[in-house]
């Protein structure tokens, strides 16, 4: 006998309809006297969210009619079994986490034969999150099939009935391990969900647990459902939300009918639809729609559809911009939360000690805080202020000077700041003191780091219990509650089911477990809620907005299944493309039928640019309809045929005549600076705003830690080197290659290690290599160089305050000049002088190529100077009192990226071009001091640091970025 079908009005929403006839029920539940009592109905309904809503219903129209209400119990289908089947059941039934557990160890034990056929490729030992993986793989085709009332070996049958290559060794594979998965289970005393359904199936004299059983709006029901309510088809009504003239588009229990749903037209109106290009064109398409609304609806009554879920933070940041509201339900989960991603941060940090897991640690912002409180304890409150203001500076700072890759050993350097940097690390490791005490331990069964996690987890968040109900405090506290019941039945596991492992597995697991959970949110009024598609059909707000309405989305299509194709689905009886196709054109006619105002959007294009399909749904109409929304969504967007953009929503339009409100902004106050260093020459010149931003207001770029040396720290490397090999007299002197080359080579080798410690990062130890190769080529240019008689005078010299840049005019005071001569040589023959400096840019650019940008100097008065550096070092080396005097040559040793480049490259200038430089020089200062610092509108750098301040952006890479970057000046 079929069951009782009773059609609901599809013109309401369906839970109001739905609350309203069990109200109005009079006779079955007890509704006499101004009492209501359903306690012993069970409603089954789509989704938890459309439990709510109907209990909400329930509550709202018990208070309109005056009576009490006892409510029934509500379910969800996939709760339906456990309802009808095992609430009678003496077996112990697992849990998800002993199932899961359950079978990992079932598939641990399969041999490699069978671990083949169903893993891409072999499967560590101590890998958990493979296993687990394939053990979720497993639990969800074991759960499918038995739904369906089939098993793997029916599978297997089926696949080779379909002369499906292989596919009977793979899931006869799989029926291996779910019979060791029950024996492991039996063992322990307790059984698979699915098994003790079966079992309780084969009871005769089942019990009815409710007096009624109401499904509300169900559209799908798999076998074991079906089988669980037959013995109560007396007393199960379905609610059935459509016409009765649409009765053979459904089945006998209410669910769609897939044949009669494939040919149906849409119900879809074409002022309905819009089309928009990228999914930001979407969300402005979204905002349009509500301000077009024109305040008809409160924010309550206005729902939002999310077809595609990545559209949701598309769509919250276009909202926010307008000042719009809005709330995603059920999309937010539990990955999104901070505690997820703290304890993510701490597994990948534990697993490796790397540096940069480190700097991710303390740059999620719940660390931030409780460093802020606990990293300086006592009455040290001005440093850790100050301390806590730059930690993410001191490490950026740190890595960049030693690249130190793991921090498994002593902190390198010294200093202050490095004093503050071990802090910080003390209260990390403090905080985490209950998991890195033990976390090389991986004979630790997986269940027992509960505790340590939890502690962990309650030290950051200490705060929480006292804190101000706010949502974003909610959401943190609801994220532990969550964990904490995630890991109580790990831990309550039997202990031979558990995998022994270190803290980071332990992490990661339970983190899997919880990462796709929706994290519940408070309800505001004043927020447009966000739903996903499945959800939208249970909702009541007369104002509905669907996004992402493509294919793939909207209906939803499974194109590939590694286990299961959609050939083999459809043969089984599963879910498959047809009958997601006819469930999504049903609630499409009921949600359009059930609310007044419904637009739907499709995109043409990925954020990528990728082109997206319209939905099926979209285009399910007859052939004059077909053409015109065909063209619809193929619209060229060409300029020449695409209507002006509209203004964004929430952002006026300007006038065109209206002057950008982007502009550069100005300088602070500052102090003009007492003294210069000989390369800030070359950055005013280049631009004096620039130079203005970073020498005089202090603006420094600070980047995401590196992996190896940047141009400026491969030239101080060679710098260092060379300096200690010019500081040796005997070695200096020498004219012999060998002796040369292995000093500089075990130079480089000393300072690396003392700088970057025993292990560098690999690609730090390429560059030693390279920069040894480098100094090949300088040892045999040196060993000849020394041959004709020139000796190392001075190495490194420091300008003192000696060393000033002085003014005709007897109203400017001199300029004191700052920087390290790098080399100045005398020829023991000949007298002559020689200062050089050294070059590491791989291109090997000439004195006179870094100084005018051309090969060869123009007559004195003609020339344009971009650097100053030379000129400035013969000024100040004449005057320096080391009793230079008489010809002076002036020049670069560069140490080219081709190893057997090195050599001298001589700047041909006369005493006129250097006087001429000098002139130059002083009137950079006149500049400076008159605090002239304007920007330089064709700047043009490999990498200009202050691109967004000056809002400019430069692409063009340069390969001898570091030519002229030398030595960093004190």
């Amino acid at each position: 006998m079929p069951l009782r079908r009773e059609w609901m009005d599809w013109k309401r929403p369906l839970l109001k309809a739905a609350a309203d006839w069990l109200l109005d029920w009079p006779t079955q539940a007890g509704c006499e006297d101004g009492r209501c009592d359903l306690s012993q109905v069970l409603g089954v309904v789509s989704g938890r969210r459309a439990g709510r809503i109907l209990l909400t219903n329930l509550l709202r129209g018990a208070q309109e009619r005056a009576i009490s209400l006892i409510p029934p119990v509500v379910v969800t289908p996939g709760l339906l079994v456990e309802r009808l089947l095992l609430h009678q059941s003496g077996e112990a039934v697992a849990n998800p986490a002993e199932s899961q557990l359950a079978w990992m160890a079932a598939l641990r034990e399969l041999d490699d034969r069978d671990l083949r056929v169903l893993a891409p490729r072999r499967l560590s030992a101590d890998d958990l999150g493979a296993w687990r993986t394939l053990a979720d793989t497993a639990a969800r085709l074991h759960s499918e099939l038995a739904g369906q009332q089939l098993n793997f070996e029916h599978v297997a049958e089926q696949a080779e009935r379909l002369e499906m290559t292989g596919e009977g060794d793979r899931w006869r594979a799989l029926r291996r391990a779910e019979l060791r998965y029950h024996q492991l289970l039996h063992k322990h005393s307790i059984s698979d969900v699915h098994r003790a359904a079966n079992e309780a199936l084969r009871n005769e004299k089942r019990e009815a647990p409710f007096e009624a059983i109401v499904l509300m709006g169900v559209v799908d029901l798999n076998a074991t459902q079906r089988l669980a309510l037959a013995p109560f088809i007396d007393r199960t009504i379905a609610l059935v939300h459509a016409p009765p003239s649409l009765t053979e588009r459904f089945d006998d229990f209410g669910c769609v009918n897939t044949d009669a749903w494939q040919d149906c037209e849409s119900p879809l109106r074409d002022d309905g639809i819009m089309v928009a290009e990228r999914p930001g064109d979407q969300a402005q398409a979204v905002m349009r729609v509500i301000a077009g609304y024109a305040g008809k609806y409160a924010p309550s009554q206005i729902t939002i559809g999310m077809g595609d879920p990545a559209l949701v933070p598309v769509v919250s940041g276009h909202a926010q911009w307008a000042g719009v509201a809005v709330r995603a339900v059920g999309i937010i989960t539990h990955g999104d939360t901070g505690p997820h991603r703290f304890l993510a941060a701490v597994a990948d940090w534990l697993e490796e000690r790397r540096f940069a897991d480190f700097t991710a640690l303390l740059r999620h912002p719940d660390v931030d805080r409780w460093l802020g409180v606990h990293c300086f304890p006592g009455d040290d409150l001005t440093r850790a202020s100050t301390a806590r203001a730059r930690w993410l500076t001191l490490l950026d700072d740190y890595f960049s000077e030693h690249l130190q890759e793991r921090l498994d050993g002593a902190w390198l350097g010294s200093g202050p700041q490095h004093d503050d940097l071990k802090h910080i690390h003390q209260a990390v490791s403090n905080l985490l003191q209950p998991l890195a005490a033990i976390k090389r331990q991986s004979d630790l069964p997986l269940g027992l780091w509960d505790s340590s996690i939890l502690k962990v987890l309650g030290t950051l968040y200490e705060d929480l219990e006292n804190a101000a109900e706010v949502p974003a405090v909610t959401r943190r506290r609801d994220a532990c509650f969550m964990l904490r019941d995630a890991l109580a039945p790990i831990a309550a596991a039997p202990i031979e089911l558990q995998p022994t492992v270190d803290a980071s597995s332990a992490i990661r697991h339970v983190l899997a477990a919880v990462a796709e959970e929706p994290v519940t949110e408070s309800i505001d009024p004043s927020h447009v809620e966000m739903l996903g598609w499945l959800e939208l059909h249970a909702d009541a707000a007369p104002a509905l907005i669907i996004t992402g309405f493509n294919e793939g989305f909207i209906p939803e299509s499974v194109s590939a299944d590694a286990f299961l194709p959609d050939s083999l689905r459809a043969m089984l009886g599963l879910p498959c493309n047809a009958r997601r196709y006819a469930r999504d054109m049903y609630l499409l006619h009921a949600i359009l039928a059930s609310r007044p105002d419904v637009t739907v959007i499709a995109g043409r294009a990925t954020a990528e640019g990728d082109p997206l399909t319209p939905s099926r749904l979209l285009l399910a109409c007859d052939d004059a309809t077909l053409v015109r929304r065909v063209r619809q969504v193929s619209h060229s967007s060409d300029a020449a045929e695409s209507p002006a953009p509209a203004p964004p929503t929430g952002l006026p339009w300007p006038p065109v005549d209206q002057v950008s409100s982007f502009v550069i902004p100005t300088l602070p106050g500052f102090e003009i600076p007492t003294s210069l260093r000989v390369t800030d020459f070359r950055s005013y010149l280049a631009c004096p705003f620039r130079f203005a931003l970073q020498r005089i207001v202090g603006l420094n770029p600070c980047g995401e830690a590196a992996a190896e040396l940047d141009a400026m720290q491969f030239g101080n490397l060679a710098h260092e080197v060379l300096q200690s090999f010019s500081e040796d007299p005997e070695l200096a002197r020498s004219e012999v290659v060998h002796d040369i080359d292995r000093f500089l080579a075990a130079e480089v080798e000393r300072r690396v290690k003392q700088r970057f410690g025993r292990r560098p990062p690999p690609a730090l130890q390429v560059q030693a290599a390279q920069l040894k190769a480098r100094l090949r080529g300088f040892s045999v240019w040196q060993a000849g160089h020394a041959a004709q008689g020139w000796r190392i005078m001075h190495c490194e010299h420091a300008l003192d305050d000696s060393s000033l840049l002085h003014f005709n005019e007897p109203n400017s005071p001199p300029m004191p000049l700052r920087g390290k001569i790098d080399r100045i040589d005398r020829n023991e023959r000949t007298g002559e002088w020689l200062v050089v400096d050294y070059k590491t840019g791989d291109t090997g650019r000439s004195p006179h190529q870094s100084h005018h940008g051309c090969e060869r100097p123009k007559e004195p008065l003609d020339t344009e100077w971009i650097d100053l550096q030379l000129p400035l070092y013969d000024y100040l080396a004449r005057q320096s009192g080391l009793g230079i005097a008489g010809m002076v040559s002036l020049g670069y040793v560069v140490l080219p990226k081709q190893t057997d480049g090195a050599t001298l490259l001589l700047a041909d200038w006369t005493t006129d071009h250097i006087n001429h430089a000098i002139d130059a020089a002083r009137e950079v200062v006149i500049s400076i001091r008159a605090g002239r610092f304007e920007i330089n509108p064709h700047f043009d750098s490999a990498f200009d640091s202050f691109s967004r301040i000056c809002q400019t952006e430069v692409f063009r890479g340069d390969d001898d970025a570091d030519a002229d970057a030398g030595q960093a000046e004190p």
